[in-house]
């Protein structure tokens, strides 16, 4: 049984950064085809952000990553989605109808290497600051911003994304991410990028 969405209250509303206030639910990534749609908090526990995702047929989705404190539910609605979970050679095809969840720490990767799209529902907690994360994917890429994978050309800019989705690739300590993220999102911060 999925949780059910509710739209934030005032209060709820209030403490979300603006940004995540002010645009449009739904959004297309003009290079890669995916597609979002923001499903909101969950009735259960505001901290926890749901999203539809469609990946096109061939859709890249995402490379292996890690979070350190994300919590992700990923639910297959239509279609199959090739999932790597922990392992990277441990892959696995998931179903309609089929979920994982991916704990804090745990190395995972997604794509559709399939000839048909496929839609999924991931929930993730807490999720304000990974709206920010697709928000600013798609917008990079709609810009003309990115390569033909939607991965932002921009340094400064890309630190300030993997900053709002707790990403970290695999292989690399963590701290050492950190250090360097942190520092090239100060900087974009200081010289006004997060605008």
């Amino acid at each position: 049984m999925s949780a059910r969405t509710v739209s934030p209250t005032v209060s709820e509303s209030s403490t979300l950064p603006r940004f995540v206030r002010t645009v449009p639910p739904v959004l297309v990534n003009r290079v890669t085809g995916d597609r979002a749609v923001f499903l909101g908090p969950t009735e259960n526990d505001p901290r926890t952000f749901r999203f539809r995702f469609t990946l096109p047929a061939g859709g890249h989705g995402a490379p292996p990553h890690r979070h350190s404190t994300l919590i992700e539910t990923f639910e297959v609605e239509s279609g199959r989605l090739n999932f790597t979970d922990g392992a990277l050679r441990n892959r696995r095809e998931l179903d309609a109808g089929e979920a994982v969840t991916v704990p804090a720490g745990r190395v995972h990767a997604f794509a559709n290497p399939f000839d048909a799209p496929v839609t999924f529902v991931s929930t993730v907690t807490p999720g304000a600051t990974f709206e920010r994360f697709i928000r600013g994917m798609y917008d990079a890429a709609n810009r003309g911003e990115t390569d033909a994978r939607g991965l932002p050309r921009d340094l400064l800019a890309t630190a300030l994304l993997l900053e709002y989705a707790d990403f970290f690739v695999p292989f690399v300590p963590m701290g050492l991410q950190r250090m360097v993220r942190g520092t090239l999102a100060a900087f974009a911060r200081a010289t006004g990028r997060e605008r």
